[in-house]
């Protein structure tokens, strides 16, 4: 093998290396031969320095490549009996690396801009993902996946997860009026209970630790600041992400420091008003770049869209802080050491909360006299080491998390001074895993190759909840018919819960023949659960909710969650799969104030999925399609009940299932033009004999928030501006789904659906963008989720309801520098 460099020093080092390996470039096969003769490869996910070695120690080719170039950056590796430039092509996947052959039969690896400036079409390119916990292309994988790149996200102006839920066929969220509030419902399956929950029922992850190991206040708005990419995978996904996945994983893969400087600072303006403000860092630590750190920072803030009822001010929008810092080290060959310590706060006095009457009339208004005001803390501290092993990779890390939302609420949700909530969460968590990821190896008397993973983690979560619930002179003066004052009682609920989990996991995956993929593992969950509860009334507030003596439960719930697949390859770029997938979530208890808390039984899920991915017209088009049938035992599911003209939010059991389907298209049908188009389908509904706690027939019901259709359409147009050595780009977006349930009561009426189109249009240069933006182009007035009654005993009109009103017009300016 050979390397170039741009030194002189590094030129001669690859003349030496030329002369003196067995990979003499005399003895290199010839261009034609070397592209079209088939190898056993076998080489791990790492550097690529290290990949690139293998692959000219495999090949017996010569490789040129850039050291400088290629610096910090990684690769997925390459399995399977290939052509050489299919390996390339699966190597350099997710890189910003192509290659070009010589007529000798040598390879060159150039940044992909400058392959690009070549002759011949433009291509998609490859997509590399680690939905499966290792590296590997998306064709690869036997699942339905839909990835949103780094340039995908800028493009689109995302910030936080719900862009990305938005962006995604069969994927959207509960509440959403704050990023905080958001609960990723995936296939129809989220979590809608409370405090109550042990685990989610969508896991959020940042480069695979989970960011909500409990409930949806905590880790689910996660920013989109200098990420890589996002994954997200539909359904089960406990044998490789673990608890919390019986929906699906939403994985958000952050930028690596490498072993270049880098400097970026942007900007947006919007005209709510609004603004944003980001800068990015990235510097070597030492001469080689074997040693890196990177800063990312962004703070923004915003004005709101909500009217407050009365004589009230707007809404205050939010203010948001997010800070990532993060090393990578490969002290040695082999091995990786990475940190990163992330700081996010969010302060919003305003959830978005609207009556839903107001909401159709484009004019949101929040009913109560004050939106209260609210802070959120989260804090993640992650370690990882990697070390590349003959035979496979050995992974260990341990992270520790933790999160506190303070907040005051106008719970009456009128004008009167009746109930206000004080709430203090806190939430803490730590876990560790070691997981082994085995390269393939052949098996005795040709029965193929076989790769093993295995591994085993652990977490321990405690979660602190207290509400204080404090009555005003309006609340006694209904109580007592203006006979009493304001005495000064409170109601305040205290609850504890803790969490043990522990899972010991493995798969298999075997290739009978090159073509084939057969892959079988199975995941131990065990979740130990206990909750303790208390409900302390003072004075004359103890006449509507009396005090509940102190409470506490345990329980351990285990399950085994098995997983197959079987894919095979008709050609390098197109495969067919089928897959059966098992999820669980763990049961536990349900507190409410001023009542025994009630059990509730463990989720089990079983999802089978069957589906397609291929590339055709030489790369220009990328087709994806799956279909799936998920069935979840004892879904755990809140519903409301009138208790004397007042709302109680009961939880409880019932079977549930979705059937539906995905369908994923890009192409490129010229140079300067991508259209993509995303499609789901989707029938999710409560199964036979489910019953609500107040006796409903809720059999045949949707489930909340599962819109039968949802589409996602997008065009991207770029071309040259020569006289300011620059490019333009013109894109548009195009998001729509159909009325929804937004509760699971079957006479509750229907949320629309609505239909919202972005555009953006402007500059983009090496070291420069400069753009313009509207979102919401029509001003689309919609509802994405219900809230809390708007009236007290008010609990199944949607004109007296709180719902969740997305966001109006808006428009304004961006811009971007890299030095």
């Amino acid at each position: 093998m050979t390397t170039g460099r741009n030194s002189l020093g590094g030129t001669l080092l690859a003349v030496l290396l030329a002369s003196t390996t067995p990979i003499a470039l005399v003895a290199a096969p010839s261009g034609a031969a070397a592209q079209a003769a088939t190898l056993d490869f076998a080489i791990a996910p790492g550097s690529l320095d290290q990949v690139l070695a293998r692959f000219g120690e495999t090949t017996g080719l010569a490789v040129f490549y850039d050291a400088d170039l290629t610096a910090g950056a990684s690769s997925a590796g390459v399995s399977g009996n290939l052509s050489s430039q299919a390996a390339l092509d699966r190597l350099l996947a997710g890189t910003d690396f192509s290659y070009r052959f010589s007529q000798n039969g040598a390879v060159t690896i150039e940044r992909t801009q400058d392959a690009a400036a070549s002759d011949g079409p433009l291509r998609l390119g490859a997509v590399t993902v680690t939905a499966r916990r290792t590296e590997e292309r998306l064709q690869d994988v036997p699942a339905s996946v839909v990835v949103l790149s780094r340039d995908e996200l800028e493009r689109s102006g995302f910030d936080d997860t719900r862009d990305v839920m938005q962006a995604t066929p069969n994927v959207n969220f509960v509440g959403g009026g704050t990023p905080v509030t958001a609960e990723p419902v995936i296939r129809g399956f989220g979590n809608q209970l409370g405090i109550g929950a042990t685990s989610p029922s969508v896991g959020v992850f940042v480069d695979g630790v989970i960011a909500n190991p409990t409930t949806s206040l905590f880790g689910v708005g996660q920013s989109t600041l200098d990420l890589e990419r996002v994954e997200t995978v539909l359904g089960p996904q406990n044998n490789n992400f673990g608890r919390g996945t019986v929906g699906g994983a939403i994985n958000f893969v952050t930028r690596k420091p490498t072993g270049e400087f880098e400097l970026e600072v942007g900007g947006e303006l919007g005209s709510r008003p609004d603004g944003r403000g980001t800068l990015i860092l990235n510097q070597p630590l030492n001469e080689d770049g074997s040693t890196a750190a990177r800063l990312a920072f962004s703070g923004s803030a915003s004005d709101g869209f909500v009217d407050i009822a009365g004589d009230g001010p707007d809404q205050i929008g939010n203010e948001d802080y997010n800070l990532r810092f993060s090393l990578r080290s490969r002290p040695v060959e082999g091995l990786t050491l990475d940190g990163s310590f992330s700081f996010d706060r969010s302060q919003f006095d305003a959830l978005g909360f609207a009556t839903l009457e107001s909401i159709g009339d484009g004019n949101p208004v929040f009913p109560g006299s004050s939106p209260g005001e609210s802070t959120s803390d989260r804090l993640m501290i992650r370690g990882d080491a990697a070390y590349e092993l003959d035979a496979g990779r050995l992974v260990f890390r341990i992270n520790y998390a933790e999160s506190d939302l303070e907040g005051t609420t106008d719970t009456d949700f009128t004008t009167l001074d009746v109930i206000e909530q004080t709430n203090d969460t806190s939430n803490r968590s730590i876990g560790s895993e070691i997981r082994y990821e085995g390269n393939e190896f052949d098996l005795p008397r040709g029965l193929g190759g076989l790769a093993l993973n295995l591994g085993t983690s652990i977490a321990f979560v405690d979660l602190e909840v207290e509400g204080v619930t404090d009555p005003g002179q309006a609340a006694f003066d209904l109580l007592t018919g203006g006979t009493a004052a304001d005495d000064g009682s409170t109601i305040r609920g205290e609850t504890s819960q803790e969490v043990f989990s522990l899972g010991v996991f493995t798969e298999g995956r075997w290739r009978p023949i090159p073509r084939l993929e057969l892959a079988a593992g199975v995941r131990f969950n065990l979740d130990d659960v206990s909750l303790t509860t208390e409900t302390v009334s003072s004075g004359l507030s103890a006449i509507t909710v009396p005090s509940v003596p102190k409470e506490s439960g345990s329980n351990v719930f285990t399950a085994f969650t098995p997983n197959a697949s079987i894919k095979y390859d008709w050609t390098e770029d197109l495969s067919t799969y089928f897959s059966y997938t098992t999820g669980f979530r763990a049961g536990g208890f349900s507190p409410i104030t001023g009542r025994n808390f009630t059990t509730l039984d463990e989720e089990n899920a079983k999802q089978f999925e069957i589906g397609f991915r291929g590339n055709f017209l030489d790369d220009r088009l990328s087709l994806s399609a799956s279909g799936f049938l998920l069935k979840v035992d004892d879904f755990q599911s809140e519903s409301s009940i009138d208790v004397n003209g007042l709302p109680v939010f009961v939880d409880g059991n019932n079977d549930a299932e979705s059937i539906g389907a995905e369908l994923l298209v890009v192409g490129r049908p010229i140079d300067d033009l991508t259209l993509s188009a995303g499609y789901g389908f989707l029938d999710a509904e409560f199964a036979d004999g489910a019953v609500g706690p107040d006796g409903r027939d809720l059999e045949g019901s949707d489930l909340t928030l599962s819109p039968k259709h949802s589409v996602r359409l997008t065009a991207d147009y770029v071309f040259p501006v020569n006289q300011l050595s620059s490019d333009g780009f013109l894109r548009a977006e195009y998001y729509a789904q159909t009325n929804f349930a937004a509760n699971d009561d079957p006479d509750s009426p229907r949320l629309d659906g609505f239909d919202v189109l972005n555009l953006r249009a402007g500059l983009r240069g090496d070291r420069f963008e400069f753009g313009v933006f509207v979102e919401n182009v029509f001003d689309e007035s919609y509802a994405t989720g219900l809230s809390g009654p708007a009236a007290l005993g008010d609990l199944t009109n949607t004109t007296g309801r709180l719902g969740t009103a997305g966001p109006p017009r808006r428009f304004g300016v961006m811009a971007k520098w890299i030095f």
